[in-house]
């Protein structure tokens, strides 16, 4: 029967990806250590799992089970790590709740998808689209980021810089621009920028 570490194998071959590539996408020294995986002398943790399946483009679920339904070959696979509001606030929970496919320039743990919920960015960005973030503390002014304010709220929103405030803007004109200045400033902090959606539809 074949285990993880046989899985880990053939999807690197099916990529024709080395063993030398495969290391430097999980953060191993070199390729040695990824022979021992394949040959299971050596044991991966939850978090090795993931990125296993991001570098390999399939989630944890077939590299554990070898459920064919969750098998990826073509692209990579990115975690959707859980929702963030265009709305009123909602907290961007950092659970993982699904997986899509990405472009493979973004296959790395500095990228992550959040599904949108509220219809601030309307019609943009809409309730339900994913939005891809790269993980960063500063965003230029006028570009879409992941804000938290007051490490409750997680929204997305256009940050806007003043000398002495930050604005988040809505696309949706229902929803008026919030705009914190002075020491108000200090309540939101900025946690990636959006580098695209995608939408579903069904």
């Amino acid at each position: 029967m074949a285990t993880i570490y046989d899985r880990i194998r053939e999807l690197r071959l099916a990529r024709n990806m080395s063993q030398v590539e495969l290391a430097r996408r999980v953060g191993y020294a070199g390729k040695s250590a990824i022979s021992k995986v394949e040959n299971g002398e050596r044991n991966i943790n939850q978090s090795m799992i993931v990125k296993f399946a991001i570098a390999l483009g399939t989630t944890p679920s077939y590299l554990l089970f070898g459920n064919e339904g969750n098998k990826v070959v073509r692209g990579s696979c990115l975690a959707v790590t859980g929702t963030v509001a265009a709305g009123n606030g909602a907290y961007a929970e950092e659970n993982i709740i699904g997986w899509e496919t990405v472009d493979e320039k973004y296959a790395s743990d500095e990228y992550y998808y959040l599904l949108v919920s509220g219809d601030s960015m309307d019609p943009e960005i809409k309730d339900g689209d994913f939005v891809l973030v790269h993980r960063q503390e500063e965003v230029e002014s006028g570009t879409l980021g992941i804000v938290i304010i007051d490490n409750e709220d997680g929204v997305v929103k256009k940050v806007v810089y003043g000398e002495d405030s930050i604005t988040l803007v809505s696309f949706n004109p229902y929803f008026p621009a919030r705009v914190f200045a002075g020491a108000d400033a200090e309540r939101v902090r900025v946690v990636g920028k959006v580098i695209e959606s995608k939408r579903k539809f069904v």
